[in-house]
């Protein structure tokens, strides 16, 4: 394995044990391999249009000037280390920085994986001011494996995208700042990232009314997946301490979002109705609203554990686990041990549902929700109108250490939940077992009843044309072997059903043709595949949605 040296300047020379290291220096154009122990740049290096670059696992590339390394029109950079050999990218000297990588409508065959990146500014006038570390337009790299730390810009302190589609997984994205916007990561214009199983964390932006403290997403797509989120917070006035998210059709899944702030939705601030589902949500503060969730109209928010965001004496705030506006759908959500001046639980303007979740030990003067009409199957202390509500201890079984799951005596809990086949008659259970839902078919009340689960028609529903264009979560999931998608078409339509890995990579298309107005399914065998998280994405008539599943074997 290589090591590296931070070069040291010795009366304007480099000493004489450093020279005896293998180093080049760098300007200007550059196609090849860069197989040296370092790289010194001594001006800006750029990949030319259509030519290629290699960077071999060890080597070090020190910026000696401030500068940029751009990779041009459908060129290609291929920067991959090892996880015993990473390639590192800094400034030469401890007090000054350098430029980040640029992508520039690079070729989708550029990659980054196993490096380092520190001690980039992104600073000038227009796009110069954005990206931190990784800047991308128009470009998918692939990011793969790397550590992105201590990075600064105007907005995406670590990555920036725009109109792009990168795959951003298993990166390390800590210490980064924003400027107004993104600490972590910032996407605009139409991009379609998939960022999943990232750590995200003690980023935050700094100017008066900035969003996104961790990553910001406005258009587009993304997909935010099984992500670690924490401690991301700064700024004035600003939204979104985890993640925020405005227009679009974002999917945020499965991630762990805890201890982070904002002004507005400690956790995730949503403008653009997105799908939030399966999320952990934990010890986050927005300082006026929102603790948990803060959301505009119709998010629909399934599956979620939003548990013990805010704090006492935090004044004027409403929705301690979520506050959101008009026409959102709730769904399986467990919210318990939050704290808000005014609403603990749930606070949301008209138009929105609620059902099948569970509010139980939130604080606030409003009580555990309001503001709602369309609540039912719900297990709401203090008690609340709607069909099937029930107001009993939903006996959790060890709240304290996190643990929302529901007391079965068939799972050898001391006690039965009344919570347990008490959901919605109209909703199943994905699963029947000690880690989802623990009774009958029937939805079980909270995060861990109905959550991937297919909501079923009721005598002649079936039949109807569907009022509106949507995907429903296949089923069952997890599967083996195979697994059921259905969609829903409101007028005819020509329709593309596509599988995706999670690095991005289309694996079959499932559909492509015209299609009537109606219910329709498909089926996925994927007993070639291995097992791991798979993405479909459905397109019909100028709609699009995406969805999370997951094969295991």
């Amino acid at each position: 394995m290589k090591r590296f040296t931070r070069f040291i300047i010795c009366l304007g020379l480099i000493c004489p044990a450093m020279a005896m290291a293998d180093v080049i220096y760098v300007s200007g154009d550059q196609t090849g391999t860069w197989s040296a122990d370092t790289v010194i740049v001594t001006a800006e290096v750029r990949v030319p249009t259509g030519q290629s670059l290699t960077i071999l696992p060890g080597v070090e590339v020190l910026f000696q000037v401030y500068c940029k390394l751009v990779v041009d029109s459908a060129a290609t950079l291929r920067a991959v280390g090892t996880a015993a050999d990473s390639i590192r990218f800094d400034a030469l000297l401890s007090d000054s920085s350098w430029h980040g990588i640029r992508f520039l409508s690079a070729s989708d065959s550029c990659r980054l994986e196993y490096c380092y990146l520190t001690h980039s500014l992104a600073s000038g006038e227009g796009d110069d001011n954005c990206g931190g570390a990784i800047y991308c337009s128009r470009s998918n790299p692939i990011i793969l494996h790397n550590t992105i730390s201590g990075n600064s810009s105007g907005a995406g302190g670590g990555i920036y995208c725009e109109a792009s589609s990168p795959t951003i997984s298993e990166n390390a994205i800590i210490e980064n700042s924003g400027g107004y916007g993104g600490g972590a990561i910032y996407c605009i214009d139409n991009s379609n990232p998939i960022i999943g199983h990232n750590i995200v964390s003690r980023n935050g932006c700094q100017a008066r009314g900035s969003c996104g403290q961790g990553i910001y997403c406005s258009g587009g797509n993304p997909i935010i997946s099984d992500n670690t989120i924490s401690e991301n917070g700064g700024g004035l006035y600003g939204s979104g301490g985890g993640i925020y998210c405005n227009e679009g059709n974002p999917i945020i899944s499965g991630n762990t979002i805890y201890a982070n702030w904002a002004h507005g939705g400690g956790g995730i601030a949503d403008g653009a109705g997105s799908l939030i589902i399966g999320n952990t949500i934990y010890g986050n503060t927005g300082i006026w609203g929102g603790n948990g969730i803060a959301c505009g109209d119709s998010s629909i928010i399934v599956g979620n554990i939003i548990s013990e965001n805010g704090f006492e004496h935090q004044h004027e705030c409403v929705g301690g686990g979520i506050s959101c506006g008009a026409d959102c759908i709730i769904i399986n959500n467990t919210i318990s041990g939050n704290y808000a001046e005014n609403v603990g639980g749930i606070e949301s303007d008209s138009g929105t549902t609620v059902v099948n979740c569970i509010l139980w030990g939130n604080q606030g003067l409003g009580g555990q929700i309001r503001g709602i009409e369309q609540v039912s199957y719900s297990d709401i202390e203090g008690g609340y109108p709607g069909t099937g509500n029930i107001d009993i201890d939903p006996l959790f079984v060890d709240p304290e250490n996190g643990n929302f799951h529901l007391m079965s005596i068939f799972c050898g809990d001391s006690a039965e939940s009344p919570c347990i086949d008490a959901g919605d008659l109209n909703i199943l259970d994905s699963l029947l077992d000690c880690s989802w839902g623990r009774g009958g078919p029937r939805s079980d009340m909270g995060a861990y009843g109905g959550g991937d689960s297919v909501i079923v028609g009721i005598g002649g529903n079936d039949c109807q044309i569907p009022i509106r264009f949507g995907i429903f979560q296949n089923y069952p999931n997890p599967f083996n072997a195979q697994t059921t998608i259905q969609y829903s078409l409101p007028s005819r339509s020509f329709v593309t059903i596509d599988v995706f890995d999670i690095l991005g990579r289309k694996i079959q298309t499932l559909a492509e043709g015209i299609k009537p107005a109606g219910k329709h399914q498909t089926i996925w065998v994927a007993s070639d595949q291995s097992s791991g998280i798979y993405f479909y994405r459905i397109k019909a008539n100028g709609n699009a949605d995406t969805k999370k599943m997951i094969l295991v074997k």
